[in-house]
Parts: structure tokens; sequence; C-alpha cells
């Protein structure tokens, strides 16, 4: 489905030097019904490199000097031909793409240096090549569905406005993790040689085309389109798992057909299960000043769908609550795939002996859209705009004005 040509909307821009700050917890700060949004540029959104934070040298490709090689002195940057700088900025050659860890980048990367903490690389990119980076990242591009690639990149733009909007207007850095703290952002993926390779990449592309600009929201604002791999047959409420200071609490759990009727190798590739050694859980007691041993655990509060939220630990000093998210953290969110919780021995809240066997199902922390859901009900017809109707219920299709507010669509511009 395709959405009618609009002119994208950019926003008045912010000072560089609001964007580039000290890293954010993975949670957004508390939503406030009455600060007027902040405007954004969306020619330069600030997506953080994780896997680049806190080195001490960086080569860099593509450069308008070629490949040069950055290092940190302090509080200083060097570049290649020995200045040092406050933060560096590198533009591409004409034509070019900067390549940083064998990675190309649209846009700019600034990098700064923290005295004890290394370098830390910011990528400076227009947010429509940001969100065709984290569809990349997000999906299964060669057997995506057109419909289910265009909901990705909805969300993938819904979360990034909201998120960049309410970290600004709290105080907090401007700018998105290019890992699960926020988004994954696969940079500009690299443009491959070979049939299937130019196809897969026009289905990308037409997807960002076809949605360019369109976001989710709700009652003026824009929402906080979370998601997720697999809810395992229903999702969870927004307001169970990440608060209820945000307007996206509003968002109700619903029923994801698809997962619910999974069954064979389907269902057993969102299925989960682990053993967390006594060495392992020991480790886990002392982390948590609990003391030298974790004695139980026990499922404190769990929704409908028996998704542990939060979860009581005892230690042999002491006891402690902790949320589900940060047991996965702690356990290993890729083997503790998901709080929904079918199976524990010892049963919880029994001693512990040795270990702790915990089986699941699904995959993520279940608020929003479900991916595995989202290609099945594509495959089935189902347009994008029913799809991100049934995960996202009461929300409405628009776009930013420039004022930073969300403007639902007008019948012109809905989904055909």
């Amino acid at each position: 489905m395709k959405f009618a040509r609009v002119a994208q909307v950019l926003l008045t821009a912010l000072p560089l030097s609001a964007c580039i700050v000290q890293p954010l917890p993975y949670a957004p700060a508390s939503k406030s019904t009455t600060y007027a949004l902040p405007r954004l540029d969306l020619d330069a959104i600030a997506v953080q490199l994780g896997a680049h934070d806190g080195v001490t040298q960086l080569e860099i490709q593509g450069t308008q000097s070629g490949s040069i090689v950055v290092r940190s002195a302090g509080t200083r940057v060097l570049s290649g031909d020995g200045v040092a700088h406050g933060e560096l900025r590198v533009v591409p050659a004409d034509g070019e793409l900067l390549v940083l860890g064998g990675r190309p980048y649209e846009g700019v990367l600034l990098i700064r240096s923290q005295a004890q903490s290394g370098l830390r690389v910011t990528n400076l990119v227009q947010l429509e090549h940001y969100v065709r980076g984290v569809v990349a990242g997000e999906s299964v591009l060669w057997s995506a569905t057109p419909a289910e690639l265009e909901a990705q990149a909805v969300c993938a733009r819904s979360y990034a406005i909201a998120t960049l909007q309410e970290r600004l207007a709290s105080g907090a850095p401007a700018l998105l993790w290019d890992d699960t703290r926020d988004q994954v952002y696969l940079g500009a993926k690299a443009r491959s040689a070979g049939a299937r390779s130019a196809e897969i990449e026009r289905k990308l592309d037409l997807a960002i085309e076809a949605t360019a600009g369109r976001v989710l929201g709700l009652k003026g604002r824009v929402l906080d389109t979370r998601f997720h791999a697999a809810c395992g047959g229903t999702t969870a409420r927004f307001s169970d798992i990440f608060g209820e200071e945000s307007i996206a609490a509003q968002m109700p759990s619903v029923r994801c057909g698809p997962c619910t009727r999974a069954t064979g190798e389907e269902r057993d590739a969102n299925s989960w299960s682990f053993t967390a050694s006594r060495t392992e859980l020991a480790r886990l007691a002392n982390k948590l000043q609990l003391g030298t041993v974790l004695r139980s655990v026990r499922p404190m509060d769990a929704d409908a769908h028996g998704r542990w939220l939060t979860v009581e630990m005892f230690g042999d000093q002491y006891k402690r609550t902790i949320s589900s998210a940060e047991l996965r953290r702690e356990l290993g969110a890729t083997r503790m795939s998901s709080a929904r919780v079918n199976r524990a021995w010892p049963e919880p809240g029994s001693e512990l002996d040795g270990g702790l066997y915990l089986e699941g199902y699904g995959r993520g922390h279940g608020v929003g859209l479900c991916q595995v859901g989202s290609r099945a009900l594509a495959r089935q017809g189902w347009s994008t705009q029913r799809i991100l109707s049934h995960y996202y219920p009461g929300s409405l299709l628009g776009k930013v004005d420039h004022r930073g507010r969300f403007r639902p669509s007008t019948a012109e511009y809905e989904l055909e």
C-alpha cells in the first residue's frame, strides 16, 4: 500500500552541542502533558554508535582526505595530521559514504573525546536515512512483504521522534543509541552487486518512500511505538513494562493470532529454556548485594498472560525486588528471551539447592507491534494501516508539524 506523496516537514534545528552528552538509560524519561514540544532538526538527528564508544583510536574511510585515523587525547581529538580538536566533524568526500568499522554511514560523523573515557562517535543523519537503517537492522529483508516493512518503518520513525522529543524536553541528551537501548541501526546498507541484492534494496527503498514522514500519534503527541520480536500470543501492556508516565501507557494488551496459532517449528523458534548455574546465581546475589548465595526467586507480580513483571530475589543476607527487565539483563536477554515464563524449577519461591531452570515463550519485552505477528498478517493480506491499528489501538496515522506537534492525516493522506 502507498501513501500519497507529501512534503517532509523539517523542524527548526537544535545546536549540535545539545546532542552529544552522556549516555542514557534505556527507558525514556517520564512524560508530561503540559510541556511545549521541542523542535527537532530532522536533517541531522544524532545517533550514538555504541560499538565505538570508549575506544582510543578509529580509522574512517571515505572522507574528504581519504582514509584517516583519529585518536583520543584526554578531552581532545587528534586528527590524522596531529592537530587537536575539541570535537572533530568528519564529512564524506563527494559521492562517497563514510565507512567506520566496515559499515557505511550517510551524513557526517561527530567525534568527541572524554577524559579517561575515550572517543564518542555520533552519526548526524537525516531522519529518513536513519529509518532505512533501522528497518534494515530490525527486519528480515529478503522474505519481508511491503506491508510488513512499511509498518516497521512507521514504528521506527514514530519511536525516534517521540523519544528525541521526550529526551530533549526533559533535559536529557537528544540522541538515540544504535543498538537495543533504542533501535538497531545498521547505517547505510552497502549497495552490493547482484540481481537479488538489488531487489532487496529496492524493496527497502520503496517501504521508506511509501511511508515518508508518517508517524503514529495519540492526543496530539507522537506515540512511543515500541516493538518486539514475538509476543507469544498476547502483547504486553505498555504501562506494565515501561510505567504509566507516557501517553503510550494507554496502549492495551492485544491478542496476536499468528503467535497464538503457531505450532511445530514455528512455535519452537519462539520457545526458550536455560539453566543458570549455582556459580552464576552466586555472582548475581553478590551483584545485587543480597549476600553470597541466592536462596530463592519468586515473581511478585505477573500479567494475565504469565509475564513476570517484578521478581523478589532472596539472598542469604538480604532480599530485593527487581523488574523482570533487570532480571533478563542479568541472566542474559538472549537466554531469557522474554518475561513470559511457563515453567521454573525449582518452583518459584522454593529453595535453590543448585541452579535455576527457566523455560518460556516469546522474544522481547512484548509491548507494541509483534514482528512475527506483523509478518504473518501482512502475508494474509492485511494492509499497513490495519496492522498498525491492531497493535496500537486508537492511534492515528499522521505527521509532525513545524512546531513538533502531531497532526492526524486527512483522508487525502490515508493508506489506500
